[in-house]
């Protein structure tokens, strides 16, 4: 189940000379419908052949991947976990949903619950991934749900998982990212060197566009998402956002309740935080960072990312008519204009 469908923009300039027309390593890409949004992968080689079959391939294994861990698959390894609380590692017999549960636990503990995958009774009673749209549960039903939440009570002992206090597991808070972690190993053992993978703003990236330059991402301003708060140009990193302007549902107090939700209280998130980027190497690691410092707010998300290796955070805040950019210690922050800034990323190495 995917958690967030932030719009990023990609901003690819391509400059056309003679040198361009007459190399044979080009661009291939393709777009399709996956993990119940768009995915897009794009690609460099100098053999179109080769790059035709490994979009496929890429894309074939996403959809394989996703059937095997949504909690929307009734058929799912997840699900039927979900059902019986209980499931031997040998019947589970999957390496990829086995460090998908390992790799959950480890984010989880890693931002003290701020990322919980053990949140599907809450998550279900918002209904944003649910066929029939998002709805405002009353708040018994979150109470009621919360007592049936919390990542200590999944356990992994010798051969066996088991779900305590009746919760049921959903990994739309990391599930993403650990796919398009597959696909870019994928690609790189068979020798793309590089390539961008965006799985509706879920961005990884290798290498340089055409081996020439820096891909260049701009991040969607959270107030206007026809326009961008800024850019920042990338390489051999994840970069993933989320903002609480994608997915929400009107209530009739005139509030927007978000898809983001704080696994304490069982509602959305609202701490001032609008949108919040994190840039580190690991795609699964950065999805779950990503929902669990939006959750922590500004103070929290900057502190916590410039305290712990390979975590970079930007974090827009406030509101429309005043709001601030706040970055981590490896990133600095040029302004451009009132609403626009550049990014740089220090940490690269050109």
């Amino acid at each position: 189940m995917i958690k967030h469908f932030l719009l990023f923009f990609l901003l690819i300039v391509v400059s056309i000379n003679f040198s361009c027309l007459e190399t044979s390593y080009v661009k291939y890409s393709d777009t399709r419908f996956a993990m119940g949004s768009t995915l897009t992968i794009i690609l460099f080689s100098d053999d179109k052949k080769q790059a035709d079959n490994l979009l496929n391939t890429a894309f074939n294994l996403s959809d394989e991947l996703e059937k095997k861990i949504s909690s929307q698959n009734t058929d799912s390894l997840i699900s039927i976990l979900n059902k019986k609380k209980e499931m031997t590692l040998d019947t589970l017999n999957d390496h990829f949903t086995l460090e998908l549960i390992n790799d959950s636990i480890e984010y989880s503990r890693l931002t003290d619950g701020a990322f919980d995958f053990s949140l599907f009774n809450i998550t279900d009673l918002w209904g944003f991934s649910s066929p029939k749209g998002p709805k405002i549960p009353a708040r018994e039903e979150i109470e009621y749900a919360l007592k049936s939440t919390g990542f200590k009570n999944v356990i992994i002992n010798n051969n066996n998982v088991r779900l305590l206090n009746n919760v049921s597991l959903d990994f739309g808070g990391i599930a993403q990212g650990k796919i398009i972690g597959e696909i870019a190993d994928f690609l790189i053992k068979n020798g793309v060197k590089d390539f961008l993978i965006n799985a509706s703003g879920d961005i990884f990236i290798k290498g340089k566009y055409q081996n020439k330059r820096l891909w260049k991402i701009a991040i969607t301003d959270p107030f206007d998402k026809n326009n961008y708060i800024g850019s920042i140009q990338l390489k051999d990193v994840c970069i993933i956002t989320s903002g609480d302007y994608e997915k929400f549902i009107t209530g009739n107090d005139g509030v927007n309740y978000h898809h983001i939700i704080d696994p304490k209280t069982g509602y959305p998130a609202f701490n001032g935080v609008h949108s919040l980027t994190v840039i580190s190497s690991n795609p699964a690691k950065t999805d779950a960072l990503a929902t669990a410092l939006f959750v922590m707010g500004e103070r929290g998300a900057i502190d916590f990312a410039n305290q712990t290796d390979d975590v970079d955070v930007i974090v827009a805040s406030g509101n429309e008519n005043n709001y601030k950019v706040t970055v981590s210690k490896n990133i600095l922050l040029k302004k451009i204009s009132e609403k626009n800034y550049e990014f740089i990323y220090t940490k690269i190495i050109d």
